[in-house]
């Protein structure tokens, strides 16, 4: 399947993130990558971090409209030899909120 293709079927439309670091770790390991992309449910990490689809990790990004790091864990679903693809999984309405702001950073 094509990335046109499968980007027309998805359900959050993304929006690149040019230039934000994220720092993230699978509990064995830390990292930190470029965000390529993010929607409300997800988001694309470019890495070659060897991390295997199915795995969880936490993550840590700034957000340009809150005091401190969004701090969210998430589901590794996408390991590909440019990055992983990995599906939130936010604990709040706190965080769920900060991440809408987030995305709607990119969108002005």
């Amino acid at each position: 399947m094509s990335d046109v293709s499968s980007a027309n079927q998805r359900k959050y439309p993304r929006k690149p993130c040019p230039g934000v670091m994220v720092l993230y770790s699978n509990g064995n390991h830390f990292y930190s990558d470029y965000i390529y992309d993010i929607s409300e449910n997800g988001i694309f990490i470019n890495s070659n971090a060897p991390i295997q689809a199915g795995s969880k990790i936490s993550m840590s990004f700034l957000s340009f409209h809150k005091r401190g790091p969004i701090k969210i864990s998430g589901d590794v679903i996408r390991s590909l030899p440019r990055g992983i693809g990995v599906e939130f999984k936010a604990q709040n309405d706190i965080q769920k909120n900060a991440l809408n702001s987030f995305i709607e950073g990119f969108l002005s």
